[in-house]
C-alpha cells in the first residue's frame, strides 16, 4: 500500500481536488481512449464538470492527446425523459429516509471533502417521487376486494383506528401548525389503508408566485384544530380507494376528540361504532385524578399510579365485556387504605362514571400502530424544520407510509419505480434492517 502524508498539500492537480462518490465499474469502463483504446489516468484530467454529485471528467489521452469524457456513474431517464445521474437520485432517497435535507447531506459531504450538492440539484429528483406517492403505497387492496363477495347490495366494513399528527410541537394550549397527516390502519392488519395530508399554507403561493406556476400542496384554509375532523371524513366518507374496493369503515379507534366522531357520524348514513384507544382513555382517567388531588391531599402521586395500574388491569382482564365482573380483579392495598370519606365518595363518582360509558372503551382496543406511524413521520420530517409549507412534506410523509406498510425494502421498490437499480449493498441493508425489527416485534 502506498504511503502518503495525510496532512501534504496536494499540488499535482488542482482539478481533481478532494473525493468523489464513483460507480467503481462504469468509471473502470470508460477509462480507455476513444480513438487509440490506451488506458486513460484520472491524472490527465484537463476539465472536470460537476452535475450534482456526479461528475463529467475530460481526460487527455497520453497517445494521441485526443480528450475524452469520462463519467462517474451510471444515468436513467426519468418519466419526463430527461437524464439524471443515479447517484443524485439515490441520495436523495437516503436524504428522505434519514429525515435530512440538502443543508445537512452537504454538511456530510464537506467532511469528506467532496464538492457541494447544490440545492436546486438536490430539489430535481427530491420532485420525482411526487407522482408516485400514491401509485406504490396500496398494493394490498385490489386484492383484498377481490377476495372477498362483494356486490352493490351488500359493502364489506372493516375497523380501523384513526389518528391525527401535525409537524409543529404544541404546548397543549397552543395549536398553530400549518400542516398535520392522519392515518387510517387497519386493526388486524396494523397496515395503513389510506392517509392524507392537509396543508394550509405553501411558500411559494406566500411569494406571489401564481398557483399555476408550482405543484402547488395548499388544500386546507380551516384552523390547525380543525384538520383532525376534516380529515377523518376525507379518509372515511370520501376516500377514493375504499369506494374502488366497495369498502365503508364501520368501527372507529380513536382518542377521546369528540368533534371528531360527531363529524364521521353525521356524514355517514349508518352508524359508526367508536371504540376509545385504552391508552388514551388511560390517560384521561389519571388527569382526572390529578385534579381531584388539589382538593385530596390523601390522593398522592403514588396512589394515582396504583389507581391507574387498577384500571388498566380491569380493561385487560375484560376485554371484549363491558359488565361489571369484580370477581375477575386482581388488587392489592395501598399501603394502609384510604382514610378519607369524602376522598372515597369522590372516587365512587369518577368511576361509576367512567362504568357507565365502559362500552366505549371495553374492547380494549388500541390506535398504538397510528403513533408508531406518526413517529416514523417524525423521523423523516422532524418537527424543528419546517418542510410543511412544501412538496417535500407530502414526499416525506409517503416514504414514512410505505416504510411502515413494507419495511426499509421499500427502499429498493422506490429506486426500481424510479429506473434506478437498487444495487446489492441496499438490497442487503434493507434485509438486515427489516429482520432486526422483526426480531424486536417478536421479542416484545
Amino acid at each position: 500500500m502506498h504511503e502518503v502524508d495525510n496532512l501534504k498539500e496536494e499540488t499535482n492537480s488542482k482539478i481533481i481536488e478532494g473525493r468523489r462518490i464513483v460507480h467503481l465499474q462504469t468509471l473502470g469502463e470508460q477509462l480507455i481512449c476513444n480513438k487509440c483504446k490506451s488506458i486513460l489516468s484520472l491524472t490527465d484530467t484537463v476539465e472536470e464538470k460537476n452535475v450534482g454529485l456526479a461528475s463529467i471528467f475530460y481526460v487527455r489521452c497520453r497517445e494521441c492527446k485526443i480528450t475524452s469524457s469520462v463519467c462517474s456513474d451510471k444515468y436513467h431517464k426519468t418519466a419526463d425523459q430527461n437524464i439524471h445521474f443515479d447517484t443524485n437520485t439515490k441520495a436523495v432517497i437516503g436524504a428522505l429516509n434519514t429525515g435530512n435535507g440538502n443543508t445537512h447531506l452537504n454538511g456530510i459531504l464537506s467532511a469528506f471533502n467532496i464538492p457541494q450538492f447544490n440545492w436546486k440539484s438536490f430539489k430535481t429528483p427530491e420532485k420525482k417521487p411526487s407522482h408516485l406517492d400514491r401509485s406504490f403505497i396500496f398494493p394490498n387492496l385490489p386484492t383484498l376486494s377481490e377476495s372477498v363477495s362483494i356486490n352493490s347490495e351488500h359493502k364489506v366494513r372493516v375497523a380501523a383506528s384513526l389518528d391525527m399528527g401535525w409537524f409543529t410541537r404544541s404546548t397543549g394550549r397552543s395549536y398553530n401548525s400549518f400542516s398535520g397527516t392522519a392515518s387510517l390502519i387497519g386493526l388486524f392488519s396494523k397496515k395503513v389503508i389510506s392517509y392524507v395530508t392537509l396543508n394550509r399554507k405553501c411558500k411559494k403561493c406566500d411569494k406571489g408566485y401564481d398557483v399555476k406556476d408550482h405543484d402547488c400542496r395548499r388544500n386546507f384554509s380551516g384552523t390547525a384544530k380543525a384538520m383532525e375532523p376534516h380529515a377523518a371524513v376525507q379518509l372515511t366518507k370520501n376516500n377514493r380507494t375504499l369506494m374502488d374496493c366497495e369498502i365503508d369503515v364501520g368501527i372507529i379507534i380513536a382518542d377521546n376528540d369528540s368533534s371528531s366522531i360527531a363529524t364521521l357520524r353525521n356524514a355517514h348514513d349508518f352508524e359508526v361504532v367508536k371504540q376509545a384507544d385504552k391508552n388514551h382513555t388511560s390517560k384521561g382517567v389519571v388527569n382526572a385524578l390529578y385534579k381531584l388531588q388539589k382538593n385530596h391531599k390523601e390522593l398522592t402521586s403514588t396512589t394515582i399510579q396504583y389507581l391507574q395500574k387498577c384500571f388498566n388491569y380491569s380493561i385487560s382482564q375484560n376485554a371484549g365485556s363491558s359488565e361489571d365482573n369484580p370477581d375477575t380483579y386482581r388488587h392489592t392495598n395501598i399501603g394502609d387504605g384510604l382514610a378519607d370519606q369524602k376522598l372515597f365518595d369522590t372516587l365512587i363518582i369518577l368511576f361509576d362514571d367512567l362504568a357507565a360509558n365502559a362500552y366505549t372503551y371495553s374492547a380494549g382496543a388500541s390506535s398504538n400502530p397510528n403513533e408508531s406511524l406518526n413517529n416514523i413521520i417524525v423521523s423523516k420530517a422532524p418537527k424543528s424544520r419546517m418542510y410543511g409549507m412544501s412538496i417535500s412534506s407530502d414526499i416525506r410523509v409517503a416514504c414514512a407510509i410505505n416504510k411502515k406498510n413494507d419495511g426499509e425494502i421499500f427502499l429498493t421498490s422506490l429506486a426500481k419505480k424510479l429506473n434506478v437499480s437498487p444495487g446489492k449493498h441496499t438490497q442487503k441493508y434493507s434485509t438486515d434492517a427489516d429482520n432486526k425489527s422483526r426480531k424486536r416485534y417478536e421479542k416484545s
